[in-house]
């Protein structure tokens, strides 16, 4: 594909009057999610007179707007915030420049920074409209790369993503509630397609001219996301709604009866076991056992015997296995021969060496099935 780009500089003077034909943010584009930090250091770099890196434009045939940016957007949001609001400056490379705000700088300084020149790659309208979408995501695969939603967001534009997104927006507070998650990133929108899809990128091409607001998506959502808060102590609701298992628990047990507080509690023992491994299992594992299953406890990866205490049990024991005292001396036998807690997990037992014994294959396979 023959990309046709041309170079121009302007002065940021220049391109303040140009700010009005600019769409700074495109579809396709991320949030702007630059710290107060982040931000202060574009203004740093200016007055310091050190390169802020290329910025790239697309010029546009069908839109209101003559051009709109391909890369660049948090660097010139920057500019544009700092000179037209005036938020103070921070941890700047010298003291007197730091809570400054724009309207605070002598003239000399705004001059500096009016003066200081931008450079420009622009993708001229004669270049087919896929190159935009194109060149955005080859320069978002290098240097600080894009979460994996807003590369899908640039891939698959549409009505259904600007919705989803604004889904999450409107419903922040809700959201952030249970997950902490930066919706500006596309985090959250992330794991909400993940409960609906193991392949987001399929379900988003399927979807994309589709409504989100019309479609079965959001109410289910927001039933999910209040059985979570419902049911889930806040210390741990981020990690049921990570897990891509979050829609099938919610589908299995929204209309069972049990004891909420005996599953916090549950819960909250469980944390604090130390013998648990795979956290993100425990709420799962809870939920069963208070809706009178009998849970796996493979969900919670408990911890084993470290392999290299066989040898030192194998003689303790005098080759011989704990429970039926059968030989262990064979070369077969001792391969199959395995450690063991004495006392088990769920009776209290814990993976020391005072509760650790060595049993042949078939004790150990009986005992784990009483």
């Amino acid at each position: 594909m023959n990309i046709n780009l041309k170079r121009e500089i302007c002065t940021i003077k220049q391109f303040l009057e140009l700010l009005s034909s600019i769409n700074l943010s495109p579809q396709y584009q991320r949030e702007f999610v630059y710290t107060a930090e982040q931000s202060s250091k574009v203004i740093d770099s200016i007055l310091l007179g050190l390169p802020l890196n290329i910025l790239y434009l697309n010029e546009n045939t069908d839109s209101f707007y003559k051009y709109e940016v391909i890369d660049g957007q948090q660097r010139l949001r920057s500019i544009s915030n700092f000179i037209n609001h005036s938020h103070s400056l921070i941890k700047m490379s010298y003291t007197e420049w730091n809570d400054k705000v724009w309207n605070g700088f002598s003239p000399e300084l705004k001059q500096k920074v009016l003066d200081y020149n931008l450079e420009f790659y622009i993708a001229t309208k004669d270049n087919d409209s896929s190159v935009k979408l194109d060149l955005f995501k080859r320069i978002n695969t290098v240097g600080d790369k894009l979460t994996t939603m807003e590369l899908l967001n640039a891939t698959y534009p549409g009505i259904f993503i600007e919705e989803i997104k604004k889904f999450c927006h409107d419903n922040e507070m809700k959201l952030n509630t249970v997950t902490g998650k930066n919706w500006k990133r596309g985090d959250t929108e992330e794991i909400l397609l993940e409960w609906f899809s193991p392949n987001i990128p399929s379900l988003l091409a399927q979807e994309q001219h589709n409504s989100f607001d019309n479609s079965l998506f959001p109410p289910k959502i927001i039933k999910v996301i209040n059985w979570i808060i419902n049911n889930v102590d806040v210390k741990y609701r981020n990690k049921i709604y990570n897990s891509k298992d979050c829609l099938r628990l919610y589908e299995k047990y929204n209309s069972s009866k049990y004891d909420t507080f005996t599953l916090f509690r549950l819960c909250e023992e469980f944390y604090s076991n130390q013998e648990i491994q795979n956290r993100n299992g425990i709420f799962e594992y809870a939920l069963e056992l208070v809706n009178g299953y009998n849970p796996n406890v493979q969900l919670l990866n408990l911890r084993y015997f470290p392999s290299e205490w066989k040898q030192e049990f194998y003689l303790k024991q005098d080759k011989k296995c704990a429970i039926c005292g059968s030989s262990l001396d064979e070369k077969f036998v001792y391969a199959k021969a395995e450690l063991d807690h004495i006392v088990s997990w769920k009776n209290g037992g814990t993976t020391i060496k005072d509760n650790c014994q060595l049993l042949c294959q078939n004790c150990n396979r009986t005992k784990s099935g009483n």
